[in-house]
């Protein structure tokens, strides 16, 4: 695992910016019930992996850069009620199905 994010502290975090940090592992899998305000989060240019977690529930969530990683899956539920997403990248992430 890459990250924690404790509930108590994170619950304020409205951005995080991590790209080209050679990052690697997963991403908690809780990161919807931990960081429900957040409206920007970019983790692009990583070695992460595994399968994405639900980012569903994260109504403030504007812009979500996940490309250039190694990701896996995408669950089918995994952008549920983000009435506030304006970008998505995903692109150049090799294991991942078309």
């Amino acid at each position: 695992m890459c990250c924690y994010f404790p509930a108590t502290n994170s619950r304020y975090l409205e951005k995080i910016e991590l790209n080209s940090r050679q990052l690697n592992g997963t991403i908690p899998l809780n990161i919807n019930e931990s960081l429900v305000n957040l409206r920007f989060l970019d983790l692009g240019n990583n070695f992460l992996s595994g399968p994405l977690p639900s980012f569903s529930g994260l109504s403030y969530l504007q812009s979500l850069y996940l490309s250039q990683n190694n990701f896996t899956f995408i669950p089918h539920y995994c952008f549920q009620s983000l009435e506030n997403l304006e970008l998505l990248d995903l692109s150049y992430n090799t294991n991942l199905s078309p």
